[in-house]
């Protein structure tokens, strides 16, 4: 891939035409959140909201902001929380049917765009 379709790439990385994806894509903290919950998600493997923090880089942002946004995210209905049935102090988060759907929208263009860069 040469530097130009590198640079097309990122950009469409960057900007998505889909409000939820476009929703995790304001800041690095989100970002990074997003990635974190579908890789658990496909892997089939439940992380907590005290899972999520552990696994940001810790100069991402302060806790505070982590907090705030992944509570912003349940409340827009882009996360489901789940309370642990063993012990009701730990919270899981899942994308809601509706965000994995559209980050799997999201993920097969970007598939669909290096699929064309290979081809031409």
């Amino acid at each position: 891939m040469d530097i130009l379709n590198k640079i097309k790439f990122l950009d469409k990385l960057s900007l998505s035409d889909i409000p939820s994806v476009r929703f995790f894509q304001t800041d690095a903290t989100r970002y990074a959140i997003l990635l974190i919950i579908f890789e658990k998600f496909y892997k089939k493997e439940l992380i907590s909201i005290e899972g999520i923090i552990e696994k940001l880089p810790k100069n991402i942002s302060s806790r505070a902001h982590q907090l705030s946004f992944l509570k912003s995210a349940d409340l827009k209905g882009y996360l489901i929380k789940e309370i642990s049935k063993s012990d009701n102090r730990i919270k899981y988060l899942k994308p809601s049917l509706n965000l994995a759907r559209d980050f799997k929208t999201h993920t097969d263009l970007f598939n669909q765009f290096l699929k064309d860069t290979k081809d031409h």
